[in-house]
C-alpha cells in the first residue's frame, strides 16, 4: 500500500515537471510585436524643404529570450515580399542592418517612404507588414492597425499629387 502510494505520487510529480518542461519552452521563446504609423520627419537643414511623411513603426522583443530580426518587409497579395534594405542615400529610410539581436524587452526603430504602399504596376497591392526572424516566423503589425495607417497613408499621397503641378 505504501509503496503503491509513493509510485503515485512520483508519477503525479514527474508528469507534472514534465508538462511544465515542455509549456516553458514553447512559451519563453522570442516574441516580436510589430507597431506601424505615419509620422512626419525633417531630415535636412530646412524644415520648409525637408519635410517628409513617412512609414515608421516598431519592433519589440516582448518574449523572454533573445532573438535575431532579419527583414522588416512587405507581403503583397500574392504571397510574394518586399524586403526593405537600410539604404544611406535616402535620409527617408531608417532601417536596421541586419540579422540584428533584440534581448528581451529591447526594441528598434524602422521609417520607409509612404510610396511603398502604393500600388505598383508590377506588384500587386501590400497586404500586411511584418517582421523576420532567422527561424523564418513572420510577425505581422496587427490587421486593423496596417488597414488604417494605409488608408490614411494613400490619403496623404493622393493629396500630395493633387498638390504637385503637372508638367
Amino acid at each position: 500500500m505504501k509503496t503503491e502510494l509513493i509510485s503515485a505520487y512520483a508519477a503525479i510529480v514527474s508528469t507534472a515537471t514534465f508538462v511544465w518542461n515542455v509549456w516553458r519552452q514553447v512559451t519563453e521563446r522570442g516574441r516580436l510585436e510589430v507597431h506601424i504609423a505615419v509620422t512626419e520627419i525633417v531630415y535636412g537643414p530646412s524644415v520648409a524643404t525637408s519635410k517628409a511623411r513617412v512609414l515608421g513603426g516598431t519592433v519589440t522583443n516582448v518574449g523572454r529570450k533573445p532573438i535575431y530580426l532579419t527583414a522588416v518587409c512587405g507581403l503583397h497579395a500574392d504571397k510574394t515580399r518586399s524586403v526593405w534594405l537600410p539604404s544611406r542615400a535616402d535620409p527617408r529610410y531608417e532601417l536596421p542592418t541586419y540579422p540584428c539581436e533584440l534581448k528581451e524587452g529591447a526594441q528598434i526603430r524602422f521609417r520607409v517612404p509612404l510610396d511603398v504602399l502604393r500600388l505598383a504596376s508590377d506588384r500587386p497591392a501590400l497586404v500586411a507588414f511584418c517582421a523576420e526572424d532567422t527561424h523564418g516566423r513572420q510577425w505581422r503589425a496587427p490587421r486593423r492597425m496596417f488597414k488604417k495607417v494605409r488608408a490614411s497613408a494613400l490619403e496623404h499621397l493622393e493629396k500630395a499629387s493633387a498638390k504637385k503641378p503637372s508638367t
